[in-house]
């Protein structure tokens, strides 16, 4: 969504921000989330630059996103939050999910099937 506004442009000078915006928001709005969309990265909390970076995953179309030990900088309600948005996905938008962790109870509420892994075997 938001690459092809940006990318379709070819030779115009110029940026449709409002545009680009709007589109931001109904992507967080599928999210079921809310983000300040003028506020930059660098300055987001790492459990809100998660969100983007799930964002992306959604305007990009992937089928598919690796999480690798996301909920370990995170507090319990942002944990529970990233559970929610990543069932959202999961359940409603057809997008599977291969989530990586350590933390046991974390991986029995929020996979469907477990694979263990030891030394890569």
């Amino acid at each position: 969504m938001l690459d092809v506004l940006v990318n379709k442009m070819q030779r115009k000078q110029f940026i449709s921000w409002n545009e680009i915006y709007k589109q931001a928001q109904k992507v967080l709005e599928r999210l079921n989330t809310k983000l300040n969309l003028r506020k930059r990265v660098e300055n987001l909390q790492l459990a809100e630059k998660q969100i983007v970076l799930i964002a992306r995953a959604i305007v990009e179309e992937r089928k598919f996103l690796i999480l690798d030990e996301p909920t370990a900088p995170l507090s319990q309600k942002e944990t529970e939050e990233l559970f929610r948005i990543v069932k959202d996905l999961a359940y409603n938008h057809n997008v599977g999910v291969i989530f990586i962790s350590h933390r046991l109870p974390e991986v029995f509420n929020i996979c469907e099937s477990i694979t263990v892994m030891k030394d890569g075997k």
